[in-house]
């Protein structure tokens, strides 16, 4: 059952989940769908049977795997490190050379390689569900019993967002989801692969302060482990695995969907059952500023796999502020009609498309000289 309310007039029982119904009493004269459905506000029973697909990477058993990798990476390094400090003290090292040029390539690529490899593989498997948490967050707010604002859930985007700011955006949305895994990923991605390559270093043999002592035993260099960066890096991983477990937590709310909501077309297929196209009326060349605005004062869910118009938060404006609003909408509409906003992002843009690939013209050549110079000649 399905209750719709508009304004103090009393409740009426919708029977149907279509919308209204033509049998519904009309004032006389012509009127349109959209301003009879303005002002409102609908409200839902609870759902007994809310769907609740997830993609693979949002299952538990994907979330518990990411848990036990960040641990036992953590465990890993750990173990290397005390197995580092022990070697030092009896004058070893994981690896003992005169130059790089004389190592195995097997003990060379496990130096400079390997390590990366498993890091960046570790960041990829955090960024699968990162982008799957924020490309559903939108979903999940309108799934809540009450739904929520249209900022919070239809105009709601993380997924274009620079990922450095999401978590600010989510905090401030209280979407912890969000911000624990962009906190994770961030962590998973760039701090820990950054920490790990500087926590495995060449130390000289201090015997061979001297190339021509004896006592070096033909060996000059020792592969050992930085204590310092070792721990910072098991510390971030452990981190990790604790938000981990916290998002876990956060995804055992359901969300509303039967399957993926994958392109235009699926995200069309939830409007076909209910009224919410007629908010958009009018908006076909409308900015997103001006979407945001016309659809502010409405509450949105998600019910039955169907997106509908929830409670209504407008409140009926004053003679003087009516006036404002149309003079800005005026405004808005002569400046669309005048100047069209561009919708390619800014580095696609011609300008600075152009200046993006000059610089890296100018920039190109220092690459090969640094590679390949001496440090002492360049400077």
């Amino acid at each position: 059952m399905i209750v719709s309310m508009r304004d103090a007039s009393p409740a009426v029982d919708l029977s149907s989940l279509e919308g209204i119904t033509a049998q519904e009493s009309q004032p006389p004269g012509p009127t349109r769908v959209g301003t009879n459905l303005a002002h409102r506000s609908f409200f839902f029973p609870t759902d007994p049977e809310q769907p609740d697909w997830k993609p693979f990477s949002l299952k538990s058993y994907y979330i518990a795997m990411l848990i036990v990798a960040s641990l036992m990476l953590a465990g890993v390094q750990e173990y290397l490190c005390q197995k580092s400090k022990q070697w030092e003290k009896e004058g070893r090292g994981f690896v003992v050379f005169n130059s790089v040029g004389e190592m195995p390539t097997v003990e060379f690529f496990c130096w400079k390689y390997l390590p990366t490899i498993v890091m960046v593989s570790y960041g990829v498997l955090w960024q699968i569900a990162d982008y799957e948490v924020k490309r559903l967050e939108p979903y999940y707010q309108l799934s809540q019993p009450t739904g929520n604002t249209a900022a919070q859930s239809l105009n709601l985007d993380y997924v274009t967002l620079w990922s450095y700011t999401v978590p600010i955006k989510a905090v401030k949305y209280r979407h912890w989801a969000v911000f624990v895994s962009s906190i994770g990923t961030i962590l998973a991605t760039t701090a820990a692969p950054s920490l790990q390559s500087p926590s495995i270093n060449s130390v000289e043999n201090p015997e061979c302060k001297n190339s021509h002592k004896p006592a070096c035993d033909g060996i000059r260099y020792f592969l050992r482990i930085d204590p310092v960066w070792s721990r910072l890096v098991t510390d971030c991983l452990i981190t990790v695995a604790l938000l981990a477990l916290v998002l876990l937590v956060q995804l055992r709310r359901k969300s509303g969907l039967l399957s993926d909501p994958r392109g235009v077309a699926g995200i069309a297929a939830m409007a076909t059952k209910s009224h919410i196209l007629c908010d958009f009326d009018g908006m076909d060349e409308a900015l997103h500023d001006d979407i945001h605005a016309k659809l502010r004062h409405r509450r949105y869910i998600l019910y039955k796999s169907t997106i509908w118009q929830g409670e209504c938060t407008h409140h009926n404006p004053s003679k003087s502020q009516t006036q404002t609003q149309t003079q800005t909408q005026t405004q808005t509409q002569t400046q669309t009609q005048t100047q069209t906003q561009n919708p390619h992002p800014i580095i696609l843009r011609p300008i600075p498309l152009m200046s993006f690939m000059i610089a890296m013209a100018i920039f190109f050549p220092f690459i090969p000289a640094i590679a390949y110079i001496p440090l002492k000649t360049i400077a």
